[in-house]
């Protein structure tokens, strides 16, 4: 009897281990399809010069790069120039990108590896696609979180990813920097002044009151203050001038495709060493924060003319706020019992 059951047991041992061998000999092996380290896309490396375009999907927004004689510009930003070593690094990380390992294909999964549709508006995914001059596809690719803390990616860090018509998702070897905003992208600086070349400001708003700002042997002052009144921090007149020291934009149109007519707008005027006034118009549309920048007088005006002329930048709302102060904003009643 044990050895009629010692017999049985063993016989169905055997069974389940040629089941599950049978199983997974017809499971799809993807490991076997495509071996670890092969790459993405391996003809990219030596056609990277003949990308003309790249466009990258993140919640249904999109942003597209083309390529013209003067460089690469952002479609939706009137072509205004884009960092050039940006879209280098994107179209290099594309072409050494290898495949690491198999991961889910199960949509929840997708998800938290955020590589959902990036179509849909609270997406985390991004799509990047490239093309050459026939604006045929030469990368495509859904682009999800990265993971730099496997084993497998030897330190050099790690990404997951998944074909737009496959639902397989992947860890990759490999690293791609894809920004969500024109900010990421466009060359930011607008102007670079430093302090020590502004002799002094006048901020006119709109119902015609004023704010003045001068250089002094101690810094920065602020000029025609009210009997009765003080500063109400030392460095609020600085602060008027360290704006133009580095000021970035987050995004850029031509200016002449704005609604400027009915704009309450507020003038800031610069008086530069040398000869030259700069001029920034602030102003508001299409619920974002403008200004147009203009300068007259100088070798330094035909510089600046030559790069800001034609355009209205979008500015960071505090820098914004930070011109537009009024008198009232900046000063306070003195103490008399003091």
């Amino acid at each position: 009897m044990a050895k009629r059951n010692f017999f049985i047991l063993s016989t169905g041992a055997i069974y389940s281990v040629f089941l599950v061998f049978i199983t997974l000999s017809l499971k799809p092996s993807y490991k076997a399809a495509i071996p670890d380290g092969e790459l993405f896309f391996p003809k990219l490396i030596k056609t990277a010069d003949t990308v003309m375009k790249v466009k990258v999907q993140h919640a249904g927004d999109i942003l597209t790069f083309e390529k013209g004689a003067s460089g690469w510009g952002l479609v939706e930003s009137d072509n205004y120039p884009v960092q050039e070593n940006k879209i280098a690094q994107v179209i290099f990380g594309l072409s050494q990108l290898k495949f690491l390992e198999a991961k889910t294909r199960k949509k929840d999964r997708l998800k938290k590896l955020h590589l959902e549709n990036p179509g849909a508006s609270l997406a985390k995914s991004q799509q990047v696609t490239l093309y050459d001059k026939d604006m045929g596809s030469m990368a495509d690719l859904i682009v999800g979180r990265g993971n730099f803390s496997l084993p497998q990616t030897a330190g050099a860090g790690g990404i997951y990813v998944r074909r737009p018509n496959e639902e397989q998702a992947w860890l990759a070897l490999g690293h791609i920097d894809l920004g969500v905003e024109p900010r990421d992208w466009l060359v930011r600086q607008i102007i670079d002044i430093n302090e020590d070349q502004v002799e002094g400001v006048i901020i006119t708003h709109p119902d015609g009151t004023t704010v003045k700002v001068n250089a002094s042997p101690d810094g920065f002052v602020l000029v025609d203050i009210p009997a009765g009144k003080s500063v109400m921090d030392t460095d609020i007149p600085r602060s008027f001038v360290s704006v133009i020291d580095n000021l970035l934009l987050n995004d850029v149109r031509k200016a002449n495709k704005l609604s400027l007519a009915d704009a309450q707008k507020t003038v800031v005027n610069y008086s530069i060493k040398g000869g030259t006034t700069l001029n920034l118009t602030l102003f508001s549309s299409a619920e974002k924060k403008w200004i147009t920048v203009r300068a007259v007088g100088g070798e330094k005006a035909s510089q600046i003319n030559a790069r800001t002329s034609s355009w209205a930048y979008n500015i960071p709302d505090y820098h914004f706020n930070q011109l537009s102060r009024r008198s009232d904003q900046l000063l306070q009643e003195i103490d008399k019992k003091s």
